[in-house]
């Protein structure tokens, strides 16, 4: 028994310090190559890392243009306005807040976030600040992290 014991409190130490490492950043990087330019894609997405809770940060780079997208994995974005397109999203960096509305896409759980969200979402990763993006109940932090050297995939 004492073994057994001795074990199960390793377990717990081990369990406890692992929960108490600092986010990382951690960018997933999927390219659709083809002959074809039109049908060449790339995607750079940073997971949440609690997925009831958090948002997925997307951007995609195909031949019609760059694109920013925040997913989730369990409820909808909240919607605003009579047909309930649209959604706030607030971008956090130090000190300063940005407030957009965004699209909100079939189902919910995907927004489209406008051009200058994309482009300040961009500009700070690149220069290596980390960002809050909140909307509604969903919230995540974005370390930069490897973002500056794979930006230029996009």
């Amino acid at each position: 028994m004492p073994v057994i014991a001795t074990a199960i409190r390793s377990l717990v130490i081990i369990l406890i310090a692992a929960s108490c490492q600092p986010a990382t950043s951690s960018w997933e990087v999927k390219e659709t190559k083809s002959q074809h330019r039109s049908h060449q894609a790339i995607r750079l997405v940073q997971k949440p890392d609690n997925p009831f809770r958090g948002m997925e940060l997307e951007f995609v780079k195909t031949a019609s243009g760059r694109r920013a997208y925040l997913n989730v994995y369990s409820l909808a974005f909240s919607s605003m306005g009579a047909d309930g397109k649209q959604t706030e999203v607030l971008i956090k960096s130090g000190e300063i807040e940005h407030r957009f509305l965004a699209n909100r896409l079939e189902g919910g759980q995907r927004l489209l976030l406008p051009e200058d969200a994309k482009n300040l979402l961009i500009e700070q990763l690149t220069n290596h600040q980390t960002v809050v993006i909140i909307s509604g109940r969903f919230d995540v932090e974005v370390l930069p992290g490897e973002f500056p050297s794979l930006k230029n995939k996009l």
